[in-house]
């Protein structure tokens, strides 16, 4: 589907799968992305094609945090929305949709999306004949001589322990609250060395490509002064 149609595509699925991705959010809500799964699951036979068109609008955000989090949405409902929904992944337009953005995207959009691919091509393909496109848009990518990084451990599963999904939680908001105070510890050296800098300098948590001309393109690690 070409993007300019998707802002015009309603879906049933397009108010929860916007919570699961907030950009507000600081840290994954397992309860809304198990929660799609689960509406998923119980849903018509349209259930799977409504979800991905929602999961989709997001993949296309601008903000690359939005997408960071729909891709995580994405493979939960991989993991745990059955033979619908990995057929709607796999069809020829949204496997093309994804060797775009796993080639072409923001840097860290695109090594999160090779990685998941690689994941989806091992744990996936290698067991459901549904997900056979993986298999072969992984291969692709490896000839082509994209590197596929490591991910962490699979997703959460319906059944998967609760002790281990807060564990999970509460490892990623340590990992924020390092960040915050990395960008306060820069802000107070920026503010000792630069006296005359009245507007304050931020460092950068991700990268991002400007689209608009008023726009400025930064890469993660990069100290910013606000204007």
């Amino acid at each position: 589907m070409p993007l300019n149609l998707f802002s015009s595509s309603s879906s049933p699925f397009d108010a929860i799968v916007e919570r699961a991705t907030s950009h507000k959010l600081t840290s994954l809500n397992w309860a809304i992305i198990l929660e799609i799964c689960d509406q998923v699951s119980r849903g018509d036979s349209r259930a799977a094609k409504d979800c991905l068109l929602s999961i989709r609008k997001r993949l296309n955000h601008r903000d690359p945090h939005v997408v960071m989090l729909a891709l995580t949405v994405l493979d939960s409902c991989i993991s745990n929305c059955g033979r619908n929904f990995k057929e709607e992944v796999c069809t020829s337009e949204f496997i093309n949709e994804l060797n775009s953005k796993a080639t072409g995207s923001n840097r860290l959009v695109g090594e999160r999306v090779r990685g998941l691919i690689k994941r989806w091509r091992k744990e996936e393909a290698g067991v459901d004949y549904h997900m056979e496109p993986m298999r072969v848009l992984y291969a692709d990518l490896e000839r082509q001589g994209y590197e596929f990084p490591p991910l962490a451990d699979s997703v959460p599963k319906k059944t998967y322990d609760e002790v281990a999904i807060r564990k999970e939680e509460e490892d990623l908001a340590k990992a924020i609250d390092l960040s915050l105070k990395d960008i306060q510890r820069d802000n107070a050296d920026a503010t000792s060395n630069h006296k005359g800098n009245k507007y304050g300098t931020v460092k950068a948590l991700y990268d991002f490509e400007a689209a608009e001309e008023n726009e400025l393109s930064f890469l993660a690690g990069e100290l910013i002064t606000r204007s």
